[in-house]
């Protein structure tokens, strides 16, 4: 790269300087030149016509900065405008929720109505209940588990809101209070052969029903105490479900002997299509099955649903003929009289005397179930202490005794010993 001379006259005589010599980029960039207008100005006019220089270069940077700021400042105008429209807070215009999203949602808010349920019945009655000490075999599947069972109903058994559900051996009463939710059926009825146990489901029933979440709804749920071998018909219920795992052979020819003359539609077990259908007669078919776990223990059961079938050559009434029927049954009309609900006794004729005192309490409403269980338990308390307990409870008269009795004087004898003196 070519050199420029290191010595440079800028005056006569004196004055002369001498500088490095230097790049010639180098000194374009760094130090004027002859060949520039200011090589040969004073340093006055230098500092003038650089400050001239500086506030030009300001002012087109300023007046660019000043549009990129008003620009950004229109913007965000813009954005809180369209956020206020929607209120405070509001992320912006709702958009509705898809069909498979909103069947997601209200299975979400099922489920935690059901866990709602079940933490009650665990508040009272503990993790595993039943009092199984004294009387016949007690058992629980989870919640997770009957949930299982419930989803399949609800998909190849059709359990609606219009089917009447039966839990025979109801125990706690866990089965009857997850369908009265999921999917809310129209009757959740259990029998209970255990009369603690029955106890025991009456005040799990008051404590749901007491819950925040169930105050506006209405009661569909009832538990009652009986032997399901003195009924003669599952009339008027759709579906059969029993924990029958320890259910005598007896007992269960019974029950099939019951299914195959009422119009029930289907039969939830825990025994295999060989005993159902071979050992014990039910005019039935196996569609599916699930595999279920036990509340508090390792075991598992498998779940077994069935469907009625032909009997005495004619096939079993339609799914459409049964609704029919079953809502001319569960249309129980209701004659008020003196502040009293009492359920119709044509509708009545229509149950089994085994279950016509259960739909007679439905009949009175929510509040009249309450008062019933109230009732109930009012009675329970006083006819259930001894006569020591009575007599405590009854106001006694305190009795004054003479000092005399309780100190002896000294030469005279007790009241006591004067008396028997005589």
């Amino acid at each position: 790269m070519p050199m420029v001379a290191a010595v440079k006259k800028l005056g006569d005589g004196e004055g002369a300087a001498f500088r490095t010599p230097v790049k010639r980029s180098v000194r374009q960039k760094t130090s004027p030149g002859l060949s520039t207008p200011n090589a040969l100005a004073t340093p006055e006019e230098m500092s003038v016509d650089s400050t001239a220089t500086n506030k030009r270069k300001r002012k087109s940077i300023g007046t660019s900065t000043v549009k990129a700021m008003s620009n950004c400042y229109l913007s965000t105008n813009k954005k809180r405008a369209r956020t206020s429209l929607s209120g405070p807070g509001t992320p912006g215009k709702a958009t509705p929720l898809d069909a498979v999203r909103e069947r997601d949602v209200a299975k979400r808010f099922l489920e935690l109505e059901v866990t709602e349920v079940y933490k009650a019945i665990r508040k009272q009655t503990g993790a595993l209940g039943g009092n199984a000490a004294g009387g016949a075999i007690y058992g629980e599947i989870t919640q997770s588990s009957f949930q299982r069972v419930v989803d399949y109903l609800k998909e190849n058994c059709e359990l609606s809101e219009a089917s009447l559900f039966l839990d025979v051996g109801s125990g706690l009463g866990k089965p009857n209070m997850h369908v009265a939710i999921d999917p809310g059926v129209e009757v959740s009825y259990g029998v209970e052969l255990e009369e603690l146990r029955w106890h025991l489901s009456l005040h799990n029933l008051r404590s749901v029903l007491q819950l925040d979440v169930n105050k506006s709804k209405p009661n569909r749920t009832i538990f009652t105490a009986g032997d399901i071998t003195d009924a003669q018909t599952f009339n008027p219920f759709s579906h059969v479900y029993s924990f029958d795992v320890g259910f005598p052979p007896d007992v269960m020819a019974h029950m099939a002997t019951m299914f195959n003359r009422s119009e029930a539609r289907y039969f939830i077990s825990f025994h295999s299509p060989r005993k159902v259908i071979e050992s014990y007669g039910f005019h039935v078919e196996n569609i599916g099955r699930v595999a279920t776990s036990m509340a508090g223990s390792s075991e598992g059961h498998t779940c077994y649903f069935y469907r009625q079938v032909e009997k005495d050559g004619v096939e079993a009434s339609p799914a459409d003929k049964e609704n029919v029927k079953r809502q001319k049954r569960l249309s129980l009309p209701a004659s008020t009289s003196e502040d009293k609900t009492v359920v119709d006794k044509d509708a009545l004729l229509q149950i089994d005397p085994l279950f016509r005192p259960g739909f007679e309490i439905l009949g009175r409403g929510k509040d009249g179930v309450l008062a019933y269980i109230e009732s109930f338990f009012g009675e329970q308390q006083r006819s259930g202490r001894t006569r020591n307990q009575k007599r405590s409870s009854q106001p006694q008269q305190r009795q004054e005794r003479p000092l005399e009795s309780y100190y002896r004087v000294v030469g005279k004898a007790r009241v006591g010993d004067r008396a028997a003196k005589k």
